[in-house]
């Protein structure tokens, strides 16, 4: 069945998807609670479709069944959340973000560095989690983000998975950025 989805109830999938990725990121907290979205509408990203009226049970931090509201058994113990009106998506990615940290400092006169109690990643993360986002990749992750991520993965903040990767910049030096990149074009010039 094709439906096309207004703001309204896009914004509505929005909050349930939040809610839903939050839920499967506390399994650090509750790592045995079972979860029921009672009379959701799935979007199975398979083909365009949307699954109406089913029942998604999670065990264990994994969907463990999904099916018809009316033919899914809630197990026993089970939170159970009534999300009729709500949609339901697999979570997503973001291969493609940047995070602050200590070496950033370098392009910053020294008036203007932070310090790490600058940076709260319980409000940097959390949109992340929010917009139904799970795994994030840092491009030019730096050593702290490996704690962080360390952090994340014990239930310390809730943040998505995060993928570290090294900067990459060619066979030039790789650090100190950008100070270095916008000397390096704008020297040319300098005395035009």
């Amino acid at each position: 069945m094709n439906k096309k989805i207004n703001r309204r109830e896009m914004l509505k999938l929005m909050g349930l998807t939040g809610l839903a990725v939050a839920l499967f990121r506390c399994t650090s907290i509750l790592p045995s609670q079972t979860f029921a979205f009672v009379h959701t509408n799935v979007i199975p990203m398979d083909k365009e479709r949307v699954l109406s009226d089913q029942t998604v049970i999670v065990q264990n931090g994994r969907i463990s069944e999904i099916g018809d509201a009316m033919g899914i058994i809630i197990p026993t113990g089970a939170i159970r959340i009534d999300a009729a009106g709500q949609y339901l998506i697999p979570t997503l990615a973001d291969m493609h973000i940047h995070l602050e940290g200590q070496a950033w400092n370098i392009i910053f006169p020294p008036d203007d560095q932070f310090s790490d109690a600058d940076l709260d990643f319980n409000k940097i993360l959390f949109p992340y989690i929010a917009n139904g986002i799970i795994t994030a990749q840092v491009m030019s992750a730096l050593p702290d983000h490996i704690s962080l991520r360390d952090r994340i993965n014990q239930g310390e903040i809730l943040g998505p998975r995060l993928v570290l990767s090294r900067m990459i910049d060619g066979s030039q030096r790789a650090w100190a950025m950008p100070r270095v990149c916008l000397e390096t074009v704008f020297a040319p010039y300098r005395n035009a």
